[in-house]
């Protein structure tokens, strides 16, 4: 069950603020109100028909009684107030309205007027000259009776009016569910027409969207063929000058090979020939300064290796060892001619 108290049984009870507890506060006594005045009367009349004797005999029923009755007196012109507020931002006519608000201001006003003469009448009784109810009511001149059936007609008309708000309040809170659960139930089951119209419109739309990128399509590749014939035609044309004149070149080429093939063999072998002959004339030189050193060098009579007589020549051992075979056939040959003569 659902009480004023429920927010403070929850899990972040300890963070809630002071004005939330006062809030909580008014609306427990508020809803307490209507029960609580009817136990008041409850209370004064089984006094009044056990001819005034319960309340002096059990004083903790006086005591609840007062309780009862001051307290919820006073927080029912909140509520009250409460009430016409939520009656001025209300969606009902304006005359209805005035007429809500006017009610439950003259029954806030009444409220007033009487816990503001009990007030007074207990301030006298408990000020320094102790006076009686009697006598204070005399000084203030309030009538007694009076005040006692202008207590008792508020007593029932806001024990009515609680039950008459509360009713109200269950009415409004389940229409306020049913327009909610209707505007829901219209949001999740649209009308089938209206579907219909739309998936028609939608299915229209993207037809369209589909044959407007056909053609941007169609479009873009056109644009790139023409691009690319542009671009090959101008490549031809750029490179038909470039094969006229190696055309014409190749043909110059080949008429002076024609002309001057035959000269040009005759002084290339002869060129050929001459760098032989040159080549060998070197070699001879060469050859023939390599035996004058190596024959200096035998000629000291020092027993010398090849390859120490290639390494002061500056040549390979085995042309020392041929130069070496050389002059020793040389010698040997003049040696045997001068023995014959």
């Amino acid at each position: 069950m659902r009480t004023p108290f429920n927010r403070f049984t929850g899990p972040d009870w300890r963070q809630v603020s002071l004005r939330k507890a006062v809030y909580a506060l008014e609306d427990a006594v508020i809803t307490l109100s209507g029960p609580a005045l009817a136990v008041s009367g409850i209370i004064a009349g089984v006094d009044l028909l056990t001819g005034g004797t319960m309340l002096k005999d059990v004083g903790w029923l006086s005591m609840a009684w007062a309780i009862c009755l001051l307290l919820t007196l006073d927080f029912q012109v909140l509520a009250l107030g409460a009430r016409a507020h939520r009656i001025y931002l209300s969606d009902k006519s304006r005359w209805r309205k005035v007429d809500e608000i006017a009610l439950a201001f003259l029954m806030s006003a009444g409220i007033s007027s009487v816990s503001i003469q009990m007030q007074s009448i207990i301030a006298i009784m408990n000020s320094e000259t102790r006076a009686s109810i009697a006598s204070a009511a005399d000084q203030l001149g309030i009538n007694l009776i009076g005040l006692t059936w202008e207590r008792s007609a508020l007593v029932l008309v806001l024990i009515f009016l609680s039950g008459w708000f509360r009713e109200s309040e269950q009415k409004q809170k389940a229409s306020t569910v049913e327009r909610a659960n209707a505007a829901n139930g219209a949001n999740t089951y649209p009308n089938t027409d209206t579907t219909r119209e739309a998936i028609t419109q939608l299915t229209q739309q993207v037809q369209q969207l589909v044959v407007s990128v056909t053609q941007i399509t169609t479009t873009v590749t056109e644009v790139k063929t023409s691009v690319r014939q542009i671009t090959q035609g101008r490549g031809e044309q750029r490179s038909l000058p470039a094969r006229a004149r190696a055309r014409q070149h190749s043909k110059m080429v080949d008429a002076g090979v024609s002309t001057f093939g035959t000269g040009d063999e005759q002084g290339e072998q002869g060129d050929q020939a001459e760098i032989r002959a040159n080549r060998q004339g070197e070699q001879r030189e060469v050859d023939a300064n390599t035996g004058e050193r190596i024959r200096a060098i035998l000629a000291s009579n020092q027993p010398l290796s090849d390859r120490e007589v290639a390494a002061r020549v500056g040549c390979s051992p085995s042309t020392a060892n041929k130069w070496k075979r050389r002059l020793q056939h040389a010698s040997e040959g003049g040696e045997t001619h001068e023995e014959n003569e």
